[in-house]
Formats: C-alpha cells, sequence, structure tokens
C-alpha cells in the first residue's frame, strides 16, 4: 500500500516538473508572438526612430555652434544646401520605392532591413568632428553639409517605407490608430535618449561621455529598425504572400513603374484639395517642431538655466523631448472618439492663446517661462505626431480619386516632404541669424554688455512667444479648408473596391 501510493505521488511531481518547464517556453512563445504582432512591427522603428532623432534634434545645432565653433556664414551656406537636398530627395525616393525593379528598394521591409544599419552610422557622423575645426570654417562646415545630409537621406530612405507601412498594413481608421498608439509609445520611450545623454555627459561637459551615450543609441536603434525589417510584410509588398506568382509580380511591378512619370504623379497628388491644404499645415509643423527641438536649449539656458538648479535644469531637458510623447499616449481617447481634425483644431487654439498670454505676462518669469516652453514643445510635438494619419487619409483619396491599381503611399509621403522638409533648415538657420543679430556671438565669447545682454534676452523670449503665435493663427485658417474630417466614424476597405 505505501508503495502504490508512492507511485502516484512520484507521477504528479514528474507532471509539476514538467508543467515548470514547459512555463518559460509559453512565455517566450507569447513574447515572440507579441514582437511578431504587426503594431509592434510597426512601433519597432517609431522607437529607434526616436532614440536617435531626439538626439539628432536636441543636440547637432548647440554641438556646431558651442563645441565646433562654426562660423555664422558657413552654418548659414550649409543649412542652405541642405534644404535643397533636403527637399528634392523625399519625392526622388518616393518615387523610386513606389516604381523601382530592384526589390531591395521596391520591398518595404527590404528597404528598412538593410537601411538600418546605414542609417545608424550617418547618426554618429556629427559627434566626430575630422579634426579640431580650429580656423578651418569650410572643414566645419563640409562635415556639417555632409552629416546632415547623409543623415537625412536614410532617415527619409526608411521612414517613408514605415509610413507606407502604416497606410498598408492598417486598412481602416481603427486599426491606423491602434498602429498609431503602438509607436507614440514606443517614440516616448525611445525619446528619453536625450534624458540619458544629458545625464551621463554632464550637460555636454564630458564630449567622450556623450559620442559613448551615442554609439550605443546607434546600436539600439539598429536592432530595433531591423525588427521592423524582418517582419513587416504589406499586402502590396512584391515579396508578400499574397501575391500569387512570381510573374504575376513582374508584371504588376511593370504595370508599376511605367504608369506615371514622376512629374506626372506629383502633378496628380498636389491637385489634391486636401493635400495641397495639408501640405502648408504641416510644413508648419515642422517649422514649430524643429525649433522648440533644436532652440530651446538654447534659448532657456540663457533665459532661465541660472534660475534653476542642474538637477532641475537635466529634468527640463529631458521634458522637452519626453512630454510630447507623453501627450501623444493621453490623446488615444479622445482620437478615437473626436477624430484627428477636431483635435488639430483644438492644439492650435491653444498653441495660439498660450503665447499670447506669455508674452503678455512678460520675460520677469522664469519658471512661468518654462511651463510655457514646455506647454510649447507637447503642443508642437503632438500636432506633428499627427501628420501620418491624415496622410494615410490623403493616400486613400487619391487611390480612389485616380483609380490606381496600387496606393503611391510613397509617393504621396515623398511629396508632403518635399514641401515640409525645408523647414527642418529654416527654423535652426532662421534663428540663429536673429539670434546672432541681437549679440549671440558676443555672449558665447562673454563679451558682451549688461545692456546687450538684456537686448538679446528680449529678443529671444519676443521669438518664442511670436513665433507660435503666428503659426497658430496660420495653421488654424488652413485646416478650415481641409475636408476629411469624419474618418474615425468610418471604415473604408479598400480591399472591397475594384479598379479598372
Amino acid at each position: 500500500m505505501e508503495h502504490s501510493s508512492q507511485v502516484p505521488l512520484k507521477q504528479e511531481e514528474q507532471r509539476d516538473s514538467k508543467a515548470s518547464l514547459l512555463q518559460p517556453t509559453s512565455l517566450y512563445l507569447s513574447t515572440k508572438k507579441f514582437l511578431k504582432s504587426k503594431p509592434v512591427i510597426f512601433a519597432s522603428t517609431c522607437f529607434g526612430s526616436a532614440l536617435m532623432h531626439s538626439v539628432f534634434q536636441f543636440y547637432y545645432v548647440k554641438v556646431y555652434i558651442d563645441y565646433y565653433h562654426i562660423p555664422e556664414g558657413w552654418f548659414n551656406w550649409m543649412q542652405t544646401v541642405y534644404m535643397i537636398w533636403n527637399a528634392i530627395n523625399d519625392p526622388l525616393l518616393g518615387y523610386c520605392q513606389d516604381h523601382s525593379h530592384f526589390s531591395v528598394v521596391r520591398s518595404r521591409r527590404h528597404t528598412i532591413y538593410y537601411g538600418a544599419p546605414i542609417w545608424a552610422l550617418t547618426f554618429l557622423l556629427p559627434w566626430f568632428p575630422w579634426t579640431s575645426h580650429s580656423g578651418l570654417g569650410w572643414l566645419c562646415g563640409l562635415h556639417l553639409v555632409i552629416s546632415l545630409c547623409a543623415y537625412d537621406t536614410l532617415y527619409t530612405h526608411v521612414l517613408l517605407a514605415n509610413g507606407c507601412v502604416l497606410a498598408e498594413m492598417a486598412d481602416n481608421p481603427k486599426d491606423r490608430i491602434q498602429f498609431y498608439q503602438y509607436g507614440t509609445i514606443a517614440s516616448l520611450i525611445g525619446s528619453s535618449s536625450v534624458l540619458f545623454c544629458e545625464t551621463l555627459s554632464n550637460h555636454l561637459s564630458n564630449f567622450l561621455a556623450f559620442q559613448l551615450c551615442c554609439v550605443v543609441i546607434a546600436f539600439m536603434a539598429c536592432a530595433a529598425v531591423m525588427h521592423t525589417g524582418r517582419y513587416a510584410v504589406t499586402k502590396y509588398d512584391v515579396d508578400s504572400p499574397v501575391k500569387e506568382t512570381k510573374k504575376a509580380e513582374h508584371l504588376l511591378t511593370s504595370e508599376r513603374s511605367t504608369e506615371f512619370s514622376l512629374v506626372q504623379l506629383t502633378i496628380q497628388i498636389f491637385s489634391q484639395k486636401n493635400f495641397f491644404w495639408f501640405v502648408q499645415i504641416n510644413f508648419f509643423n515642422e517649422l514649430h517642431v524643429n525649433f522648440v527641438a533644436s532652440m530651446s536649449r538654447i534659448i532657456s539656458e540663457v533665459l532661465v538655466s541660472s534660475s534653476v538648479s542642474l538637477a532641475v535644469w537635466d529634468l527640463y531637458c529631458g521634458a522637452i523631448m519626453i512630454l510630447p510623447r507623453l501627450m501623444q499616449v493621453l490623446l488615444f481617447p479622445v482620437l478615437s472618439r473626436f477624430g484627428y481634425y477636431n483635435i488639430y483644431r483644438v492644439i492650435f487654439i491653444l498653441v495660439t492663446v498660450s503665447a499670447l498670454l506669455m508674452y503678455l505676462i512678460g520675460d520677469g518669469h522664469p519658471w512661468l517661462f518654462m511651463t510655457f516652453t514646455l506647454m510649447d514643445s507637447v503642443l508642437s510635438g503632438g500636432k506633428s505626431s499627427l501628420a501620418g494619419l491624415p496622410l494615410s487619409d490623403i493616400i486613400d483619396e487619391d487611390y480612389l480619386t485616380n483609380k490606381r491599381r496600387h496606393p503611391v503611399s510613397s509617393m504621396v509621403f515623398g511629396t508632403n516632404a518635399l514641401i515640409t522638409k525645408p523647414a527642418i533648415s529654416l527654423a535652426p538657420m532662421l534663428t540663429v541669424s536673429i539670434l546672432n543679430s541681437y549679440g549671440y556671438q558676443q555672449y558665447q565669447a562673454s563679451v558682451i554688455s549688461a545692456r546687450a545682454l538684456d537686448r538679446l534676452k528680449y529678443s529671444m523670449f519676443t521669438l518664442s512667444c511670436m513665433l507660435p503665435l503666428c503659426i497658430g493663427i496660420i495653421q488654424y485658417f488652413l485646416m478650415s479648408q481641409y475636408t476629411i474630417r469624419k474618418t474615425h466614424m468610418k471604415r473604408k476597405q479598400r480591399d472591397d473596391i475594384v479598379c479598372v
């Protein structure tokens, strides 16, 4: 009896041990399934992009002005060259992605997968000077323009494809909002890279530590973006299993590449009324968000850094990048209920009113000014992050209006960038020129008089208020012309539409 009672006991112990062995396996499988879900695949590139782009935007102007001491003339010339290249390369890359015969360019996932490591390398270019740059303004300018153009080309190349993943993997507004939610959370986590760099480099005083931080960020971002490239497949992708035969793929590709020229497609896209109005809104979005990202640290350092402790300053610098992402997460419930059109209008009103109030209150309140700049960064980042949703709706509208065989997603995103990308250069270029005209270079050299310093501070304060005030008014008017307003209440299925 004793022996027989021990047998089932041993069997039960064996079952328990097997169950304990299987538990990690089931956790592994569930984790693997989660990582391969469509929203996570899309959000992976958002995470990698936020890791690199937050640092790039936040530091490159300050590094070249304060650490490499680039002359203003060379800075403006190189920003102009970058602005021209920035505008040209986006529609060209968009056209190539939609019409190329090479799968490494045409396939969304191949574009992202193979572009990721090169993008990570270009991210590192600005942080490693070619020489001391002392007395060599042309070399510093050459370093700047190569760094900017190389980084932006790969940034555009990869994110155009990822934007098309949003438009093509998510067919209806509900799915697109889910993708947007995952992407925003991933971007929120990734944008903490600025706080990471600011703390470990001790406000850039330890430049070697900053360089090492950037190397770690580049590796992490590369791995995240390559995850998207490995698993992202859209129904319009030539590598998608829904294509029946390789012959059908070849015929479809031939039709795609010969249907319209680059100029014809650009004219067709610009003829879309909603695209025409929204691309102007998006230009001012980019101007505003790049002003906040690249210049807020410089301006705040002059106006308020002496009034707060180093710990508060660290938190403030990190919050400028993190809070906009957090705001996007909080927008999820209202986005599903009210739609992006109404949210845009509310944001434009808040931007205008907050800037006007701050200007009327005056510049003698450093803590209030910090609150205003944080709010401005939240609002500018919030409205900029929503751009993918209206552009996806515009892609749908263009697809139906022109009865296309496939959506020209890359061309729409690329043509949008043709207009909006110059704002990336205009924001720091114009701001640096304005500040230098009020004595910012003398401030850097510590040879500025007390009276001139007061003029510089007042010009910085006025610029920080007037720029968002004017942008908010202009954008509110432009948004009133946009007519796609209730997509959050509709389910538009492109699969059910047959185009002849």
